[in-house]
């Protein structure tokens, strides 16, 4: 017996087909362009909480490059005492070495159920949102994907708490009371 209000499928749940993508991707995309050394996608990384940069070619995306891309590329000695000229040569070199090619994109009025699909189906950790010609509107992340069916879960957490899910708890309640009175 599946409890009220408790999906096994998360995207078969209230919303994931009439909520667009528009409403929760991330306006402020961070993009390059494909000539920029790695250095600058490594500072952007340093500097914020931010886990994936496009890359642009004439305003058009043609890649996507992850924290984990520039950590596999760059040297473990860039910055140490052992560094080498040929580690620091390695974030000179242009982004476009190391992006990811092939984008899957997704557009702003897509639902979130098929923006979902996308992630699982092509193991990818964001998608790019772009307009019907081609423009880039903004960014969908799977993170962005969990804060949404957390939210819709009633799922509450601060920082270095335990998550709490207020649907969960009350039926935990619900049902420990229901054995305690079958005893």
């Amino acid at each position: 017996m599946t409890p009220k209000g408790f999906y096994p499928d998360p995207l078969a749940c209230p919303g994931a087909r009439s909520t667009r993508v528009e409403q929760i991707m991330t306006r402020g995309v961070v993009a390059l362009g494909m000539d920029r050394p790695v250095k600058e996608a490594h500072q952007h990384f340093n500097d914020g909480a931010l886990h994936h940069l496009l890359v642009l070619e004439r305003g058009a995306v043609v890649g996507v490059v992850s924290d984990r891309d520039v950590l596999g590329w760059i040297s473990p000695f860039v910055g140490k005492m052992s560094e080498k000229p040929r580690d620091v040569a390695l974030l000179e070199r242009p982004i476009h070495q190391i992006m990811s090619r092939g984008v899957v994109t997704i557009g702003p009025s897509d639902s979130i159920d098929k923006a979902a699909s996308r992630l699982l189906r092509h193991h990818i950790g964001c998608l790019p949102v772009t307009t019907e010609g081609g423009k880039l509107v903004g960014i969908l992340t799977w993170r962005d994907v969990i804060r949404w069916l957390a939210e819709r879960a009633g799922v509450e957490a601060e920082p270095g708490e335990p998550i709490r899910c207020s649907r969960f708890e009350s039926r935990q309640g619900d049902d420990a009371d229901a054995a305690s009175s079958a005893a």
